[in-house]
Parts: structure tokens; sequence; C-alpha cells
């Protein structure tokens, strides 16, 4: 059982390209785990694409490549049955849409002082290069890629979508582009203690629901049924007791939720 847990609300059997940044905590080891397995919960059809060649504007390009080896030797057992592309290859075989959309940027950004203004303030913050115009060619090909992914459902990223990302939508309303979803990854530890804040009774019958929930007796049509009903009776309690703490309230569902939809595929 993962240390982690992700909490992704998304229909099943979607396309969904998941960009990987390895030098990001979010996405490696337990909590890229976490992430692999919820997808996989999902029933959807996933494609990774591994952002090893991307760090060639930070580093030396054999560095960047080796990086990316040693990445998916430590994740193997990971993406077991999963299709994963390494993002030069990506590029490689998007050859035509990547230049078009990479000329596009460098032109947007040439020509529209906003975009320029969204890509250096994210350039400075997300990637904190001391050359700002390596900063800057790391974003506009990192979002040339993400303009080829039109051919996907959702975007899958553990990070709320930045201001000049979310701008890209504004420059290419014409494209159809997958609809960006920010995944949110917890402890299971601070999922527990928010269950724990729970009134008695639903306590109770939270702690009750795993035997039954995981019962090969019990068909998959009832225990869906069965999760409906304990999310609005705890609703329903709730609001019978004015609970104030709304934000909270909607953390504790949602983390029910995905807890009980993580017993129901097992």
């Amino acid at each position: 059982m993962h240390k982690y847990v992700v909490e992704l609300n998304i229909p099943e059997n979607k396309n969904i390209v998941v960009p990987i940044s390895m030098n990001q905590e979010y996405h490696s080891g337990e909590k890229l785990g976490a992430l692999v397995t919820r997808l996989k919960e999902l029933q959807c059809n996933v494609t990774f694409v591994i952002a090893d060649w991307l760090r060639r504007w930070c580093e030396t390009e054999a560095v960047a490549l080796d990086a990316g080896e040693r990445f998916l030797k430590e994740h193997a057992s990971l993406f077991d049955n999963t299709k994963v592309v390494r993002w030069k290859n990506w590029i490689e075989s998007h050859k035509e849409k990547f230049d078009f959309y990479r000329k596009k940027l460098d032109d947007a950004y040439q020509s529209n002082p906003v975009f320029q203004k969204k890509i250096e303030r994210t350039a400075k913050t997300t990637i904190s290069h001391e050359d700002i115009n390596v900063s800057r060619n790391y974003l506009l090909e990192e979002y040339a890629v993400f303009l080829t992914f039109n051919d996907f459902d959702i975007h899958v990223y553990p990070q709320p979508i930045s201001s000049a990302l979310s701008y890209i939508y504004v420059l290419f309303p014409e494209l159809k582009l997958p609809a960006y979803k920010h995944s949110i990854v917890k402890a299971r530890s601070q999922v527990l203690r928010k269950i724990n804040n729970l009134p008695l009774i639903a306590r109770t019958v939270y702690g009750s629901l795993e035997d039954v929930l995981t019962s090969s007796e019990i068909s998959d049509k009832t225990k869906g049924a069965l999760i409906t009903n304990i999310l609005n009776l705890m609703v329903s309690v709730y609001d019978r007791l004015n609970f104030e703490d709304k934000d909270a309230m909607d953390d504790i569902l949602s983390s029910i939720n995905s807890f009980f939809s993580r017993l129901c595929s097992k």
C-alpha cells in the first residue's frame, strides 16, 4: 500500500497524457506510484511523456539523456503495461506539429507583451535558471509539446495550471486541447486524520465498511450504490450539525470517495 493517495476525479476510459518532470518530488518514487495506481484504477488509456531531453536547456544533452535512462530503470515496475515515450522521441514523431507550434509560440512571445510577461514570470518561479533565455526556451519548448497533445482528452499534472500555460488556451482557441486536470497528492496519514475528525457515528460507519467493500460476495454495482448512499448520509449529517468548515468537509468527502473507489477497484 502506498504512503500517498491521489485525488483525481475524471471519467473512466479517457485518453490521458501525463508529462513527467523527473526532477520534481511529486513525479518520482511513491508519489509517482500513487498517481500511476490511481490512473490504472480509472481504467484510462494513459501515455507518460518523460521530459528528460527537455532538461538539456539547463544541463548538457548527455546528462539529460542519462538522467532519463536512470529514471526509467528506477521506475520500471511502475510503468509495466503502460505507454511511455521519452521527450526527444515524442518531438521526432510529431516534428511537423511541434515545429509549427514552436514557431507560433516564438512569434507570440515577440509580438504579444502579455504572453511575454507571463512566460518570464513563470520562468522565474518554476525554472529559476540564472539565464532568462534558457528558462524561456525551456518553457516555450515544453508548451509547444503540450500543443501536440490535442489527440488526448485530458492532461494530468500534480500542480495547478500556470498563468503562462493557461494563456496558451487563449492564444489557440481553435485547437482542441485536452482538459487540464490537477492531481492532488496527499499522505495517506493526512487523509486518515481528516477521517478521524468525522462525527462519531459517521466514523463508526466508515470504519466498518472496508470489510463490506472488499467482499467478493457483493457486486460492484451494489458497492457503488452503497458508496453513494453513505456519502449522501455524511453530507446530511454535516448539514444538520451546521458544520462550519465547508472546505474541510469537501476535502473529507472527496478523500472518502476516492478511498472507497480504490477499495471497489481491488
